[in-house]
């Protein structure tokens, strides 16, 4: 609603407050944990648009939450903390961040508003990004808001305005009836259940408790629960814990912080958890069978539980599976019900051919990112038969990039024996998957195709199973550890016993692998990470999402074949696995000449190539219509006036002065860099690209794939495309710098003997334009090379240093 100026939104509030603050948002969903430092309030999602941003004294607004369950204790340490937003703005309901604040209010009296409007009020909401946001209760508004006296009155929850109809025995506890460990979780329980639209609640039969994760306030909610007389009424296994339990003492870890992961350990204990502390409890032997109900916490057990073995789960937020076990009661909501575990989109996945251990871990991020909020049926992969390894390896990787609690995979999962069986009659809408995604996936996790130093080797996130360790054997059998490289194993205590049992543990340790028990790499920091270590090596495509900002060090992905050959050489090669090698990508002559909007790529699957005709009274901005849009942003920036060349790029035989234009081949991020990089021998290189944040401050370095974006040729006619690359750093030396301009675009201008005759910088904004295009002598164009420059900013010692790019 628009009134004199003021645009206000009434939404739903799931937790009350009245606050005004700088706005800060973005239209992804963003998993807290992993995500967010709860001693700093940074986002250190590096693949997130807000990485690097400051979450204290904001009001943040994002779709929702997704990854890690852990986000509800993160979101409480923020707030305990004092460095949380001072509210949140959702543009669904959504159930890890929110509890997080509930649990804040409930148990510590502290607290901040939570609204989820409509959508399309949301999408409003976004353009205020970097305003000032007025929140009162259910109201945000872009100006403050005139209220009458009722409405200042800040409301508080009232438990008997719930519409879930509670048992007797929910209404007992919650009047105290069974101790005041058990009334507030219900208290709780209740509000969370209202939230989701419960009808009921409902009892289950076993919980795995995700709380172990050490923090001031997480650890105070434990005792505070073991101190009320807290015990847990349903069976429940504890997840990985902050530090090997039994050796952390000798690990080097400081003696305070292990002692205190002790106590909350302990805490838990006494609770009555069980002593299993793994991240992969369906591999347990108490692990469930299809259709039990029950609460697990830890995002890739419960998408494993849901999906591969049939039981029923919410995706419990931290905190919420113990407050479940210790009254034995959950909201019956979510994929608990039947409607609510239909597929709601149905993804195909393309054949693919001799396939590595490293295919499941990336198909599962590329298909959980395409999936987001939907659960999806899989078809194409029946003919598979993937492993517990494989489907833990899938279902990490899912839980990382989406936020839906499941997936079905036709004639693998038990509740997909059709297509049918799982779309409720209905026909979901249908996406592809092949090398293309997959492909582009890969080089996410990756950003380069160099070899480069390994100085760690991480495996086992989650918990590695009892048949990876064995393969990790047989591939280190009669092979020698690079003296350089750390090779770290985390696994939990019954695996290992199995392990060290059948002798693995001894052959490997022979190797030079450390086993960990009870941790897990999303918990593990120095000095276990070894302080000089600068590249860690791993082959969890969770771990490779989290890893980044959760360490400050440098990630490369391969498959566990790939990472014992790094353990034994010391080096990534860089290089794609067998299931994704394909011929490098070639545009035949018929391909250049046609002038239709869309080619067919080879081997490439389908690419756009927009034509732009030569007029004679082109401005340099009339390019700014053909650039392309799916361009990565961590591509390169050039420095130093070292404009790229290339070498041998086509050999033209003649040109047609009534047929004078210039044809775009814009091209995906991944098939440039095929032909530019890969092409020529393997003769091109990718440089490092330097992120700078502010003058005479540099950090956190990332490898770009390529800068090459698109071709543009000049002529009708040619006889063929040779692809090759040379190219220049931006400042040799060791404090290699670049200069960039986020989303600056970059056209470079060449000959026919590749010399560069021009070249203009263009950003979003198409008046504003640099170079010298408009002074060149256009006859001598023949080729052009559309470049996408790094994320970063100025330094001051570099700037001068690209004539005209200084936008």
């Amino acid at each position: 609603m628009t009134q004199n100026g003021t645009t206000s939104f009434h939404g739903t509030a799931y937790t009350n407050g009245v606050v005004s603050a700088t706005l800060l948002a973005a239209n992804l969903e963003l998993s807290f944990w992993g995500g967010v430092n709860p001693k700093t309030g940074e986002v250190i999602d590096r693949f997130h648009p807000l990485s690097g941003c400051l979450l204290q004294d904001t009001i943040l607004a994002i779709p929702g939450g997704r990854g890690s369950c852990g986000g509800s204790v993160i979101m409480m340490e923020l707030i305990l903390n004092g460095l949380g937003p001072k509210a949140l703005i959702f543009k669904r309901r959504e159930e890890i961040i929110t509890l997080g604040v509930i649990v804040a209010e409930e148990f510590f009296g502290k607290t901040a508003p939570v609204i989820v409007l409509r959508p399309e009020d949301f999408n409003q909401v976004l353009g205020w990004n970097g305003t000032t946001v007025y929140i009162h209760q259910d109201k945000v508004s872009n100006r403050p808001l005139q209220l009458s006296p009722p409405e200042l009155h800040r409301a508080t929850f009232d438990i008997s305005n719930i519409k879930v109809q509670l048992s007797d025995f929910d209404k007992a506890t919650i009047e105290g009836a069974n101790g005041e460990a058990t009334r507030i979780s219900m208290k709780v329980l209740a509000r969370v259940a209202d939230m989701m639209g419960a009808q009921e609640m409902m009892d289950v039969s076993q919980a795995h408790v995700d709380g172990a994760w050490y923090g001031p306030g997480s650890v105070a909610f434990a005792k505070r629960l073991r101190d009320w007389g807290g015990r847990f009424r349903i069976p429940s296994t504890i997840n990985s814990l902050n530090i090997d339990q039994r050796h952390w003492r000798t690990l080097g870890i400081d003696a305070e912080f292990g002692s205190t992961c002790d106590e909350l350990t302990q805490a838990f204990l006494d609770m009555d958890g069980k002593v299993s502390f793994t991240c992969a409890p369906y591999l347990l032997e108490t692990a469930p069978k299809l259709g039990d109900s029950i609460a697990w916490g830890e995002s890739n057990a419960v998408i494993y539980a849901n999906s591969v073995l049939g039981a029923r789960t919410l995706k419990n937020p931290n905190m919420l599976e113990i407050l479940i076990a210790l009254t034995g009661r959950a909201p019956k909501a979510g994929v608990f019900l039947d409607e609510n575990r239909i597929a709601e989109l149905h993804v195909h996945v393309r054949p693919f051919r001799s396939i590595d251990s490293s295919f499941w871990p990336v198909l599962g991020y590329a298909l959980g990112a395409a999936a987001s909020t939907r659960i999806p049926v899989i078809t194409g992969l029946e003919d598979m038969k993937p492993s517990t390894t494989d489907f833990k390896a899938f279902s990490a990787a899912f839980a990382t990039s989406s936020s839906a609690a499941m997936f079905h995979m036709v004639k693998l999962t038990p509740e997909a024996p059709t297509l049918e069986a799982v779309c409720g009659g209905e026909v979901p809408p249908r996406i592809s998957l092949g090398w293309k995604e997959l492909s582009d996936c890969w080089y996410e996790f990756n950003h380069s195709s160099e070899s480069r130093q390994v100085d760690l080797i991480s495996l086992g996130n989650p918990h590695f199973t009892l048949h990876e360790i064995k393969d990790l054997s047989i591939l280190c059998r009669g092979k020698n550890k690079h003296a350089d490289v750390a090779v770290i194993v985390t696994c939990g205590r019954s695996v290992h016993a199995l392990a060290l049992q059948a002798g693995y543990v001894r052959d490997l340790e022979a190797f030079g692998v450390q086993f960990l028990t009870d941790t897990c790499w999303c918990s593990i920091e120095e000095p276990i990470i070894p302080t000089n270590a600068k590249v860690i090596m791993t082959n969890s495509g969770k771990y490779i999402h989290y890893g980044p900002g959760l360490t400050g060090r440098q990630f490369c992905f391969g498959s566990l074949e790939m990472c014992a050959e790094a353990a034994i050489t010391g080096k990534s090669t860089g290089m794609r696995p067998e299931w994704l090698q394909k011929a490098n990508c070639h545009l035949a002559e018929s391909q250049f000449n046609g002038r239709s909007d869309t080619v067919e790529v080879k081997e490439g699957g389908i690419s756009h190539f927009p034509i732009l005709y030569k007029r004679r009274t082109q401005q340099p901005q009339d390019f700014w219509p053909a650039m392309i849009r799916d361009y990565s942003n961590r591509q390169l920036g050039y420095a130093n006036d070292k404009i790229p060349t290339i070498t041998g790029i086509m050999k033209q035989l003649s040109g047609d002065p009534t047929n004078d234009f210039l044809k775009f081949g814009f091209m995906p991020q991944r098939v440039a860099r095929d032909m530019l990089w890969e092409s020529g021998g393997g003769q091109g290189t990718t440089p490092l690209t330097q992120r700078v944040d502010a003058d005479n401050q540099l950090s956190n370095a990332t490898y770009s794939v390529t800068s090459a974006g698109a071709l543009m040729i000049r002529g009708a006619q040619y006889s063929e495309l040779q692809v090759g690359a040379k190219m220049t750093r931006g400042i040799e030396g060791p404090t290699d710098i670049v200069y960039s301009v986020k989303h600056n675009n970059v056209l470079t201008l060449m000959d026919k003997e590749s010399n560069v005759v021009g070249w203009g910088a263009f950003d979003l904004n198409p008046n504003r334009t640099g170079g010298n295009i408009g002074n060149i002598d256009e006859k001598k164009v023949v080729c052009v090379l559309v470049s996408t420059t790094a994320w970063g900013q100025p330094i001051e010692h570099n700037q001068g240093l690209t004539r005209g790019m200084k936008l």
